[in-house]
Order: structure tokens, then sequence, then C-alpha cells
């Protein structure tokens, strides 16, 4: 079988769900499957993720507010009939809108992957745009789908709330990882805690900065990092913020990836996440592989934290996520490293690149060549 997965970029910024497919389409080439994406390129070729033979970059020709492409367009009217199934990732973008028609034209069966763009938090954002696109195409290209991918109950359960009946596959998104991260063995002599990820108002950063100042002298030997970039007006907002309250402990670093990320993520004792609403997250993962618990909130799919004993799962909106961060302060350093260790154990049997993919070259079988219906699909 032949898979052309198609999505916007797969720029190394872009984040998790372009080096999940990169991983995913790697893995699935390795089984056999030949697999190629679609992409339009970056600006600079380094930003890309990689440049294998199996990727296809669009010089990039992106107009108007739904960034229409004349290349990708071109490229799947010429091409698509040399592929058994389209896998087209991400919604509300008109590079699915064109996979999904082309395909359609040519009788080709397509998957799309909403990648938590059905949450309903997301809904909320840009709303009248979403209904608009809805009518327009969006619905019938995700109903006229012979699959949809959700990469977590939770993220099943909002796609059938959004009305579709298509089956569903639940496959998680992979982690490659080429050496296991160390552990760091050394006790911080403060108390670390990290958000990673895109700033922007969906991840509510604020709360954390007003958790973190409600909890008045009690973080004082802590230290809060914020890692990442997006919204400059957001995070110009979030630094006055911190003015305001006089916390002198909280930190920006900026954009990070590769070794210099990874680093940041070991010299951590917990990450926080409180987003409004968040697929699965690719930094969740990878802290835990780092040996580093997550304390997450429920607009994200980590519910199965507490129960593996490797984090926390919670109601942000109120002092949960106070009382939270307190707990982790005064935790012991002994119970933290084990939490971490069974966050790690987690990740390892449950989402690394070669199960994924084998998970995914069963759901091509079934659909393509009428093997068996996997457990974790849904009809």
């Amino acid at each position: 079988m032949k898979i052309l997965q198609t999505i916007q970029g797969l720029s190394s910024r872009s984040g998790g769900p372009s080096s999940c497919l990169y991983h995913l389409s790697c893995g699935l080439n390795n089984l056999g499957i030949d697999t190629d994406i679609l992409a339009i390129g970056s600006d600079n070729p380094q930003d890309d993720i990689s440049h294998d033979p199996f990727i296809h970059y669009i010089k990039d020709d992106q107009f108007s507010p739904l960034r229409i492409s004349r290349g990708y367009g071109e490229y799947l009217k010429n091409h698509i009939e040399d592929f058994d199934l389209v896998h087209a990732n991400a919604i509300w973008t008109w590079h699915t809108h064109q996979a999904a028609r082309y395909a359609s034209k040519k009788k080709i069966p397509y998957i799309i992957s909403p990648h938590g763009m059905l949450y309903p938090g997301g809904l909320q954002v840009s709303k009248l745009k979403k209904k608009i696109a809805s009518v327009w195409y969006q619905r019938k290209d995700l109903q006229s789908a012979v699959l949809l991918h959700a990469t977590c109950n939770q993220e099943r359960d909002y796609i059938r709330e959004f009305g579709l009946k298509n089956p569903i596959a639940v496959v998680p998104n992979c982690i490659n990882i080429s050496t296991l991260p160390t552990i760091r063995e050394n006790e911080n002599t403060k108390r670390r805690f990290g958000f990673i990820g895109r700033i922007n108002r969906y991840k509510n950063i604020h709360l954390i900065i007003e958790a973190w100042h409600n909890l008045g002298d009690k973080t004082n030997d802590c230290e809060l990092v914020i890692i990442g970039k997006g919204d400059d007006e957001y995070e110009n907002e979030l630094k006055s913020l911190i003015v305001r309250y006089g916390i002198k402990n909280v930190k920006f670093e900026g954009f990070l990836t590769g070794e210099a990320l990874g680093n940041m993520i070991n010299s951590l004792d917990f990450l926080i996440l409180a987003s409004i609403s968040e697929n699965f997250g690719m930094v969740v993962p990878e802290a835990l592989l780092h040996g580093v618990p997550a304390i997450t909130s429920k607009g994200t799919p980590w519910n199965d934290l507490p129960e593996n004993g490797s984090g926390w799962w919670i109601d942000v909106y109120g002092d949960e996520l106070k009382s939270t961060i307190l707990t982790a302060i005064t935790l012991p350093e002994t119970t933290r490293r084990e939490m971490g260790l069974k966050g790690r154990e987690y990740i390892l049997n449950n989402f690394m690149v070669d199960k994924v993919s084998a998970m995914m070259r069963d759901t091509y079988s079934w659909i393509l060549n009428g093997a068996e219906k996997p457990d974790f699909v849904y009809v």
C-alpha cells in the first residue's frame, strides 16, 4: 500500500503534530508501508524538520486568510492517483480541504486527523469563522472520510459530540528517541517548575502566574520558567502581570529545541500545563521520559497521570492549581523521583514509535485490505 500524509508544514517551530507525523511516517516506512508527506516548505529550509526523499515540499505560495496554495493543489491534482490512501492532518485548513476534495474526485479513501481541533475550548476560538467553514466545507469533508483518527479517548468522545459517526481509530501520537534521556540525579537547591509550549491564551499561563502569586512566600525557594514563543502581545501581558505582582522568580527562556530543550526539561522538577484545551501534546511525554512529573489541566488528555502515579490532572480554574503546586513544592524528593520513574515507564510502554506505527499500519490494512478490525477502532 502507498500512503500520502498531508499537512500544512513541517517546521520545527510548528509544534507536536509536525514532529509526530514525521516520526510516524518514518516508522511506517520502516515497516514496509510506502509513506510520503506533502507539506509547504519553510522560507528557511533549515527550519524544516527533515528533508528525507519521501517528503515533498511545496514552495510557500500561500495567499488569503485561508492560506490557499496553488502549488499544493497542483501536486494533489497531478499525483493523488499514485496513492492508495490519503491521510490529512489538522482541520480548518485549506490544505486538508484540498486533500479531501481531490481524493473524493478520484475515489481514493481518505482519513482525517483533527489533532485536537474539535475540542470544545478550541471550537470557541474564532467561533464564527469556524461555523462558516463548517457549513462551507469542513463538516462535509469530515463526514466523507473513511475514518477519523483520534489520539486519545477524550478526543474520540469530542469527535462524537461534534456529530460525526465515522469509524474512529484511537492511536496516540508517537515518541521517537534515539537515546533514552538520562534522569538528573542531583536534587535542585530550589524546586523548579516549568511551562513549555506556544505562548498564547489557550495555554492559560496567566493562571499559573496568578496561582504562583497567591502562594506568597511559599514559592520563595522555587523557580518558574516559561519556555516558548508565540503571541507577543500575550507574552507582554504576562510580563506586565509579573511586574505588577512583584514576582522575582519567574523567567522567560524563549523558544528552545533539540539538546537545549532536553537540558532544560532535565533541569525541571515539575512540568505545568494549564491549557483550556489541548490534544496529545508532546511536551508531557518528553517530560515524563526525563523523569519529570506533570501537573496538567482537565483540558488536556492526560487523565492517566494520577492513575499511574506520575502526575496530576486537575481543574485549573479554582483553587486546585494553587493547592497542587503547593503539594508539589512540599513533596519529598524521593516521592518526586518515584513519580518520574513511573511516568517514564508509562511512556516507554505505550507511546514508542514502533508500537504506534504498527497500530496505524493495522488501521490502514483494515481500510484497504479488509484485515480484521483492530480493537482500538470504534465503529
